[in-house]
């Protein structure tokens, strides 16, 4: 450029070519940022799922299909194939303990490789006194 401001006629294709080298590197960061993003919100999803789960336990502690129905219809967006619910009464604590476990499915190539395993296994534990 000029001191004016105005390109020269054999800078055309630079910026063309700077575009280029740049995208690829900014669509992969965005892809991550949004597998992040996906990461937050399932273990976010699972936590309040075991919390409601757990919730529900209190009152029915024998109840082991309501309290996985519970948490299935809390786990909004999840498939719920991957979702693995359990749930055990200590008698002599006099509490329940609600697991959920997810295995999420990252979807950021060469990001894969740098995990441990994928899918990558998520899990929230919650432990509540049973009301009597």
């Amino acid at each position: 450029m000029n001191a004016i401001g105005y390109r020269r006629p054999r800078e055309k294709g630079q910026d063309l070519a700077e575009f280029a080298i740049t995208l690829p590197i900014l669509l992969m960061i965005l892809v991550v940022i949004v597998d992040l993003g996906r990461i937050t919100y399932a273990y976010s999803t699972i936590y309040n799922a075991a919390r409601e789960a757990a919730r529900f336990g209190i009152i029915n502690p024998y109840d082991a299909v309501g309290i996985e129905n519970r948490a299935l219809s809390i786990a909004v967006g999840l498939d719920a194939s991957t979702l693995t619910i359990t749930s055990f009464v200590d008698e002599d604590a006099d509490t329940i303990e609600v697991i959920v476990d997810h295995d999420f499915q990252v979807v950021t190539p060469f990001v894969d490789t740098l995990l441990p395993s994928n899918p990558l296994p998520i899990s929230s534990r919650v432990t509540m006194r049973i009301e009597r």
